[in-house]
């Protein structure tokens, strides 16, 4: 039963938290290891870090800003930079 539940959090733990390749496979080794010296079985493991790979879903960021540069036009910028001032979205 322990093992399991060290399982998962370690598992849930190596999905969870962003990592490049190499340390993600880095991490997966050592995870492994573990397995292996403890002879633990490799099956069931395996099964684990299927499971919670399915569950964590990688969410789109929805908090990508947008931005555009343009020309400096003295009316035309005064006006857009008052209009974007006063938009209410955009206050914070």
């Amino acid at each position: 039963m322990l093992k399991k539940i060290f399982f998962n959090s370690i598992f849930y733990k190596l999905e969870r938290i962003p990592l490049n390749k190499h340390n993600y496979l880095h991490e997966l080794d050592i995870i492994y290891n573990i397995v292996h010296k403890n002879n633990f079985n490799l099956n069931t493991v395996t099964k684990i870090h299927k499971r919670i790979k399915q569950k964590i879903i990688p969410k789109p960021n929805t908090n990508i800003v947008n931005y555009c540069s343009m020309k400096y036009n003295n009316n035309l910028s005064d006006k857009c930079a008052k209009m974007l001032n006063n938009n209410v979205y955009n206050k914070k």
